[in-house]
């Protein structure tokens, strides 16, 4: 039987930063950080991880409406394909 070196359990206490309203607060923050930019006809891809993100599709849905108000985003071409869960 092989032996493994000793160890312990951690726990990450992180402090919480809720927000009353995550999608306006996203909306606000992607106004000025994109403001001063020419964003039509850029094709820009949205990649988005979920964990600790509290009313994830609304905060995603937020940033993907703030990119096509500005033009940048296309619709899917031949090259681009959805990812479907099963």
């Amino acid at each position: 039987m092989m032996t493994l070196p000793p160890q312990m359990l951690v726990e990450a206490r992180l402090s919480g930063h809720a927000l009353a309203d995550p999608p306006a607060e996203v909306r606000s923050r992607l106004a000025a950080l994109l403001s001063g930019e020419a964003w039509k006809g850029r094709r820009v891809a949205v990649a988005a991880g979920s964990r600790g993100i509290d009313r994830y599709a609304s905060v995603v849905r937020a940033v993907v409406d703030a990119l096509k108000a500005r033009g940048a985003l296309k619709s899917p071409s031949a090259n681009c394909r959805r990812i479907r869960r099963r």
